[in-house]
């Protein structure tokens, strides 16, 4: 595959890039291409699917990071009183 950039400021801004942080010009492309998608698709609204493997991921972080046996505990025990109202 091949990009060819024909736009002067263009090519000097990527040099000027790779110059700076010591990487080669595609890789300075790259890193920048990916950090501005990153930034735009913050800037959107997430589709369903995105945003229920956000959650799925997030879930699976809290769960990787939580303290042995918590998980195994009665949270209703916990949360509730014999009523079933809030303690």
């Amino acid at each position: 595959m091949s990009l060819n950039i024909k736009n002067p400021e263009t090519y000097r801004l990527v040099k000027e890039l790779a110059d700076a942080t010591g990487q080669s010009m595609t890789a300075a492309v790259t890193e920048a291409v990916r950090e501005r998608l990153r930034q735009v698709r913050a800037e959107q609204p997430d589709d369903v699917e995105t945003r229920l493997q956000r959650m799925l991921d997030l879930a699976a972080v809290i769960r990787d990071n939580a303290p042995s046996g918590y998980f195994d505990q009665d949270f209703d025990e916990l949360l509730y009183d014999e009523k079933g109202l809030p303690k």
